[in-house]
């Protein structure tokens, strides 16, 4: 996953998938350009058109149709592309906030309390985004086919079935009786079946019982439109296809916004970009991740009662993962068709069955769709409803699929937005610069009342009101931003070992690990040499670990090993030296290279000295299957028993962008170092 987080966010591509939401765009907001030139400068520039942004901006200009010059700031709004055209305008449809999923967890790392809280927010969520929709408060509704509803969701794995039944007990028993947040009803597998269209004939494990809870479904992009254009009308400049490319603080102690037609300063820059983020806010790489959802829209089939629109929406949770499904309403446009996201798990990338759909991770192109996950998806409604012979019937006398569209979410290490000011660090930041993003895929919930939120700090008027209904731990810390999305080579020596054990069950043992590239953006690259970084090992009672240092010279790059198990009576030692390429999925770091080499006969060379000039080697070669490297040391393991170095020949069939990794196992006792 570090892997992942490290590939660099980019501005929103050109030419993204179609969703149906916005097909057809707006045609008076989608391009508009308020004034035909940038202005020099405003009070606040909100980056991003999508619900946060949007939310932004109206809680700023009084969540009222006003005017910026009664008493309101000037706003300008930038957007890369069309107006909503990101993850709100391409998103499932769903409100629905599923807050037992995260219960337990939220209250062992936060606490009780808070964990009420941001359950509490997450049903106020709901509620906020579909009174803006019906015009409750004397507003005129908005046109978003708004549906409050019931959803349930069909649990077909043991253990999830436990744990959901574990967290709704936990919530009632923290919350008064009666209270909206922990209003939830079990079905057992007999009364699952018996209320709901749903089968388990087409998956693996049989349905294990559901939930069912307060939710409902909404066109985003339509909503947002409307808010929008309420904004418009009192005095919100937007301009559409005017990225922003870069943030500087002025002398003056304004913020400069750069873009292509120009640069305006701005007092305040709230940044709403969510996925994007590290896009303009570098110090953002690695901890606001970009992960590419996938939508199919279905027609329904032809037994499927209500002619397709069901009571309720659905999701389908199994053991490491689930789909989310909303039927369009009655009276809607296309109504009845199921709208379908998930299939994560199916993306494919990696023969390592729980590491797949990382690929998916730290991609910012919604150009295109995966294929793996098209096909998984556009099978689900048989999967879950039938098929022929069950709630489905036959497919659609125009087929079953109408559509299917990608996204880009944005998220954190630890499941939470970041909502407030960026430390001072940030890119000269002393104060102005703000952040609202990354919503887990749970834009729908968190968006709009993050958005009231960081609109409340940017007025300065963040008071003891906002943090009674305001989770203390959304807030952006400078702790938060330590801790990137992290992998193998860097996880805890308990998460590590656990992981060994799932994904190599040969051996009870933690592996020791050598990064022998390093980190790149820090050593750089000097005459085709990749330099190193500090050895992270696990090392024998007695031995210490000391970081790997290089030798360059004759087209070789030599890495120390370190004294890491030394003296260790009878140990035995494997080595696997794994390529990890740029190929868009992560490696396998336990029995072949991945790496890719454009067809060339041979990988590099690799050899393993120890201080006494003892050595083996070997090639890698392309075969069917990747052959492995393997390296067994003589017993007692002479090439370990004094300090060693890895010697390693460049090739040109080598990519620049690929990273080396040794992995060592020892079939012995071991102390993490």
């Amino acid at each position: 996953m570090d892997e992942r987080a490290r590939i660099p966010v980019t501005l929103p591509r050109d030419g993204p998938t179609k969703p149906f939401w916005q097909d057809p765009p707006d045609a008076a907001i989608a391009d508009l350009q308020s004034t035909p030139e940038l202005p020099k400068s405003v009070d606040i520039v909100i980056v991003g058109s999508g619900i946060t942004g949007t939310s932004i901006a109206w809680h700023l200009m009084g969540e009222k149709e006003v005017g910026t010059g009664k008493g309101f700031p000037s706003i300008l709004m930038l957007e890369a592309r069309q107006a909503c055209s990101g993850a709100t305008g391409r998103n499932g449809g769903h409100t629905k906030a599923a807050s037992y999923r995260s219960f337990l967890d939220h209250a062992e790392k936060h606490g009780m309390g808070t964990a009420v809280q941001i359950a509490q927010l997450e049903l106020d969520g709901i509620r906020a985004v579909h009174a803006m929709a019906t015009g409750e408060g004397g507003m005129a509704p908005i046109a978003c086919d708004a549906l409050a509803c019931e959803t349930v969701d069909i649990i077909y794995d043991p253990a999830q079935w436990t744990t959901a039944q574990k967290a709704v007990a936990a919530m009632r028993a923290a919350l008064p009786e009666g209270d909206a947040v922990a209003d939830y009803t079990l079905y057992n597998r007999e009364e699952a079946l018996a209320a709901f269209p749903c089968s388990d004939d087409g998956v693996a494990t049989p349905i294990c019982g559901a939930v069912r809870y307060a939710a409902g479904s909404v066109s985003a992009y339509r909503l947002v439109v409307g808010v929008l254009k309420r904004c418009l009308a009192g005095g919100l400049n937007l301009q559409t296809h005017t990225p922003a490319l870069k943030l500087e603080r002025t002398e003056t102690d304004l913020w400069s916004v750069q873009t292509a037609r120009g640069t305006v300063t701005a007092r305040h820059v709230v940044v709403a970009t969510n996925g994007y983020s590290a896009f303009l806010m570098p110090r953002l790489q690695g901890v606001v991740v970009p992960l590419r959802g996938q939508i199919t829209m279905h027609r329904p089939g032809a037994a499927m009662p209500g002619g397709g629109s069901l009571e309720t929406t659905y999701s389908f949770i199994y053991a490491d993962g689930y789909e989310y499904m909303i039927t369009r309403p009655p009276g809607s446009v296309h109504a009845g068709d199921m709208v379908i996201g998930g299939g994560l798990k199916f993306a494919g990338g990696h023969k390592d069955k729980s590491r797949l759909g990382l690929c998916e991770y730290g991609t910012t192109d919604d150009t295109t769709l995966n294929p793996a996950v098209s096909a998984y998806l556009r099978e689900t409604p048989v999967r879950y409803f039938g098929g022929r012979d069950g709630y489905w019937g036959d497919d659609h006398v125009d087929g079953r699929l109408r559509a299917e569209w990608t996204g880009i979410m944005g998220y954190t290490p630890d499941g939470l937005p970041l909502v407030g000011a960026m430390p001072p660090s940030e890119q000269g930041a002393s104060d102005g610069l703000w952040l609202c993003c990354a919503f887990q895929g749970h834009g729908m919930v968190f968006s709009w009342l993050c958005g009231r939120a960081a609109a409340t700090m940017v007025q300065g008027r963040d008071d003891a009101e906002l943090r009674r209904w305001f989770p203390d731990c959304f807030r952006v810390r400078e702790e938060r931003l330590k801790h990137g999305f992290v992998g193998r080579l860097h996880v805890s020596a308990k998460t590590e070992e656990s992981k060994q054990q799932t994904l190599d069950s040969r051996t009870k043992y933690p592996p020791a690990w050598v990064d022998i590239t390093g980190d790149r953006r820090r050593g750089g690259r000097s005459a085709g040499i990749l330099r190193d970084s500090e050895a992270v090992s696990s090392a024998a009672p007695g031995a210490r670990s000391t970081p790997s240092g290089s030798l360059q010279g004759g087209g070789w790059s030599c890495y120390s090993l370190g004294e890491r198990m030394a003296r260790a009576a009878g140990l035995d030692v494997r080595y696997h030296l794994v390529f990890s390429g740029s190929d868009g999925c992560a490696p396998n770091y336990y029995n072949r290279p991945t790496a890719r080499h454009d067809g060339k006969d041979k990988l590099p060379e690799l050899r393993i000295r120890s201080a006494m000039n003892q050595s083996s080697s070997a090639n890698f070669t392309t075969s069917p299957q990747w052959t492995d490297a393997i390296f067994q040391a003589a017993s007692p393991p002479v090439a370990l028993q004094t300090p060693g170095t890895i010697a390693l020949k460049r090739q040109p069939a080598l990519a620049a962008s690929t990273r080396v990794f040794l992995f060592g196992k020892a079939a012995g006792a071991l102390n993490r170092g």
